[in-house]
């Protein structure tokens, strides 16, 4: 059994909570905590692996969309980034409430 597998349930949310604590959005200099990204995790213990469930914030302006895109990009790279750090023996799986097809996600 893994390091992370062996956390109690308090311990692994408060290290989650601090994963999203950590994760600053450039754009916004916010925390994505509190920007609400992260709709929940799930910890699927068999496959040693973590999903994170997210929303996309998306823009009705045509001109913002690129950009909205590739800045999301960039956060969520910066999510996994410091999600790996904290828990390095689990594989970390974006899933996307509005198009689980979304191409920053990891194939099942």
């Amino acid at each position: 059994m893994t390091e992370t597998l062996r956390m109690r349930p308090e311990e692994m949310q408060l290290a989650l909570d601090a994963a999203l604590d950590r994760v600053i959005d450039k754009t916004t200099g916010v925390s994505i905590a509190r920007l609400g990204l992260v709709e929940r995790f799930r910890l699927q213990p068999e496959r040693r692996r973590l999903l994170v469930f997210c929303r996309h914030i998306a823009t009705d302006h045509a001109c913002c969309v690129i950009f909205n895109n590739l800045a999301f990009e960039d956060t969520l790279e910066s999510l996994r980034s410091e999600l790996e750090k904290t828990f390095p023996d689990l594989t970390i799986r974006f899933v996307f409430a509005e198009e689980l097809r979304h191409p920053y996600a990891d194939p099942a």
